[in-house]
């Protein structure tokens, strides 16, 4: 028997291990069930007529990119939406937007979302003198940890030849990356002796105008963030040792409600050292974060709510705010998700034949490696 190609071997091995398979995707047993049981708080949204007494905005970002041999051209962006009064403000109009090419191409998956994060955090702050309450999809916790590649590849002095040349600007809100002017002066400093130096010092500028443009966003905002995730690999009432919270309450079926509330304070995070003008702003930043259900067959999503430095609130204070979040997103919800952020998705999204479409227009083709593959 001849075989064109690897998917009847795939089909074979489905068949064979199927009931191996669907025990390995059964993810609750008596002793999980009774742990959610004890976590999850049934609540049923009884108002979604009224709109909010409030303005409401809503954030998000995208990129992409085309890999060559060497060398990367990517086009990032970010957006916002306002809602006032329930609707849409069709006036607000507001994207941040930059194309351009990463070399050499190391570490550029990290440095792209990076550049993404800092036109986010740019749009929130455009946002926040309009808003009392940002809505971000993602995680801010996880914004704030998340890029720290660069503190572990560079010696301190070119992370110190990065924070002096940081130090010389100050962003302004109107640039969508301000470090990009800085890349000259990088490349000239005797400090630098490779490519693969002068990216992760690139990078590690970056993420400092990254963190300075959170930094400004926390301190200046006095409404509420609340960050909203589809997906989650937080481990929060350790329910199993090889699953995440949200697999096990998606699979669970709960009725709409949400999560006992779980405190999170940047205190915990012993082992990592924000760069030096940073750890003041970040150091003691408290969330409550928990898991909440919109409507009945709708997904689990993971909320975090920023509630500042070393706030302390009563067990049934949180409760209360958890049920504040699920009166505003269970206003918004269109299938089980809120819509000002589906709404930012579909407008910020970047698809792959848009960046095929700039380099079109720049006449340019270049060498990816694959041609041999014919790819």
């Amino acid at each position: 028997m001849v075989r064109r190609g690897i998917k009847p071997l795939l089909v074979e091995t489905v068949i064979k291990r199927k009931e191996k398979l669907l025990k390995a995707l059964s993810f609750l047993d008596d002793s999980s069930k009774r742990e959610i049981e004890n976590i999850w708080n049934e609540f049923q949204i009884e108002n979604r007529e009224t709109p909010p007494p409030y303005t409401v905005a809503a954030v998000d970002g995208s990129r992409n990119s085309v890999l060559f041999a060497g060398y990367v051209v990517y086009a990032v962006g970010a957006t916002s939406v306002l809602i006032v009064n329930g609707r849409k403000e069709e006036s607000w109009e507001s994207f941040s937007v930059d194309v351009d090419v990463l070399k050499p191409d190391e570490f550029s998956e990290a440095r792209l979302r990076i550049l993404m994060g800092i036109l986010e955090f740019k749009e929130l702050l455009k946002a926040s003198k309009e808003s009392n309450i940002l809505l971000v999809d993602g995680s801010i916790l996880g914004a704030i940890l998340r890029p720290t590649v660069f503190n572990h590849e560079l010696p301190q002095e070119l992370k110190s030849l990065a924070l002096e040349l940081f130090s010389r600007e100050e962003p302004e809100l109107q640039e969508p990356i301000c470090s990009k002017s800085l890349y000259g002066e990088l490349a000239s400093s005797p400090f630098i002796t490779n490519s693969r130096e002068y990216a992760a010092t690139a990078g590690y500028l970056e993420y400092l105008e990254y963190l300075d443009t959170l930094r400004r966003l926390l301190e200046s905002f006095p409404g509420d963030v609340v960050a909203v995730s589809k997906r989650s690999s937080s481990s929060l009432y350790r329910l199993s040792p090889s699953l995440s919270d949200v697999a096990l309450l998606n699979a669970a079926q709960l009725p709409p409600g949400f999560s006992d509330p779980v405190d999170i304070t940047l205190d915990q995070e012993k082992k990592f050292q924000f760069p030096d003008p940073f750890e003041e702003a970040f150091r003691g930043l408290s969330f409550i974060t928990f898991f909440v259900k919109l409507k009945p067959g709708a997904p689990v999503l993971k909320v975090e709510l920023l509630t500042g430095k070393r706030s302390v609130l009563l067990a049934e204070e949180k409760k209360e705010v958890c049920k504040k979040v699920l009166e505003l997103l269970g206003y918004f919800e269109i299938d089980g998700y809120p819509w000002p952020l589906r709404e930012v998705h579909e407008l910020v999204k970047i698809k792959n034949g848009d960046v095929q479409e700039l380099l079109n227009i720049l006449k340019f083709q270049g060498i990816t490696g694959r041609e041999g593959l014919g790819e």
